[in-house]
């Protein structure tokens, strides 16, 4: 699916049910090598960019570093 993001949520408070539900569907093609998924964002990254989105598909952020990006922690 590289023309969109979806993002899951657990259905049920139960830590031990793993049933899924989709929390938030990003219909945009976000090209990157690294994907993070954080409570509240996406953080992509590719090259020397990273990117800062809103799960409503909102860039709200981008970094422009002097190196390549090889590991989000």
């Amino acid at each position: 699916l590289p023309d969109r993001v979806i993002i899951y949520e657990l259905s049920h408070d139960d830590a031990y049910d793993m049933h899924y539900k989709v929390s938030t569907k990003i219909q945009k093609r976000l090209e990157c090598n690294l994907l993070v998924v954080t409570s509240q964002h996406v953080i992509l990254c590719q090259e020397k960019k990273l990117k800062l989105y809103a799960f409503n598909g909102n860039k709200e952020r981008e970094w422009v570093l002097d190196s390549v990006i090889r590991y989000i922690k």
